[in-house]
């Protein structure tokens, strides 16, 4: 066998082995890819809440300017603030990208686990349309508690 005809029946082996290896690496490829998520809609913050939002007994809110903490344990004041804020809607932002900083952070405890938080215009990682009406509760809460 000459050098030339033993080059050509390389060719073809290298060939089908590139073509396996692509077809492995797409196969592959697409175990990996998630399932879209479902479609965000307009929520309440007690629809937002896992569980009965009437079972938070702990409260926390941090000014994201300053950094500073407030906790609320006084059962009568979180009861009063919940059925204040329970109907605010969370209106999903078509804007999904991420952003850096808040203005307030509130998490609601049950028996010392976090259950939710959210800011007036997130939670559980997705955007909403900033609710000024609930950025004033949260404030007006904060500096009634010392912040």
């Amino acid at each position: 066998m000459n050098r030339k005809s033993s080059r050509n029946i390389g060719i073809p082996m290298l060939v089908v082995a590139a073509v396996l290896l692509l077809s492995l690496l797409m196969m592959l490829s697409g175990c990996g890819k998630r399932e879209p998520e479902p479609e965000l809609t307009t929520q309440e913050l007690h629809e937002l809440y896992p569980g009965d939002i009437d079972n938070v007994d702990y409260i926390e809110i941090r000014d994201g300017s300053t950094g500073e903490l407030v906790r609320i344990k006084d059962q009568a004041v979180i009861r009063d603030w919940v059925s204040e804020v329970r109907h605010f809607e969370f209106i999903p932002d078509p804007n999904q990208e991420d952003r850096v900083g808040y203005l307030y952070a509130v998490t609601l405890y049950e028996h010392e686990e976090a259950k939710l938080s959210f800011t007036p215009s997130s939670t559980n990682g997705h955007y909403y349309i900033h609710n000024e009406e609930l950025k004033l509760k949260i404030k007006e809460l904060f500096e009634s508690m010392g912040g």
